[in-house]
């Protein structure tokens, strides 16, 4: 991300969820109940047709059985869903977000917005490594566990070391869902 020259991080005040502020140059930790019991999912979405059908009918699914399991089961709530696309036509084919209401992040039940307009009409292989960069750079809450789902059309081979890469380069956990079987 490119600042502007004149600021400066030790200019920056952010607050911890304990109330605590600390300027953008000091280290400040979680420890023990501070740490959020929650999670920041990304869908990483490649803009083709095979993906069509599984998203548009049922991403909302998806987002809502997952935050329920994530609640329910493992005690994760105020959880949050981002959605960056890449490989579509044109102005879509670069990795870029897609806001739910205007915001990179909304609840399970709103996800689904940010698919709205979204054209599954690429052709050519998209870069699911800058997606991946893109979504990682994302304003995830301090603490919060990041999970991403990168949905993949074509053949594996053609993208195994990309995803590779980013599962090791990343400080998130990346999940490949595919119409293919893939090794890596």
């Amino acid at each position: 991300m490119d600042f502007p020259r004149f600021l400066s991080f030790s200019a920056v005040v952010c607050e911890s969820p304990d109330g605590f502020s600390y300027n953008a140059v000091e280290k400040y930790s979680l420890k023990n109940e501070m740490v959020p019991r929650s999670v920041d999912v990304m869908f990483i979405i490649e803009q083709k047709e095979c993906n069509r059908p599984i998203l548009v009918e049922s991403l909302d699914e998806l987002a809502r059985e997952m935050d329920r399991e994530l609640s329910e089961v493992n005690g994760l709530r105020n959880n949050r869903y981002g959605v960056v696309a890449f490989g579509g036509e044109e102005s879509h084919e670069s990795a870029h977000t897609h806001t739910a209401r205007g915001q990179l992040f909304s609840d399970a039940r709103s996800i689904v917005l940010a698919l709205k307009n979204m054209a599954f009409s690429g052709t050519r292989p998209g870069d699911a490594f800058e997606a991946i960069d893109l979504a990682a750079r994302y304003p995830f809450r301090p603490g919060v566990a990041k999970i991403g789902l990168l949905f993949l059309c074509g053949r594996c081979s053609e993208r195994s070391q990309s995803v590779r890469s980013c599962r090791s380069s990343l400080s998130c956990v990346v999940f490949l869902l595919t119409t293919v079987y893939c090794s890596f």
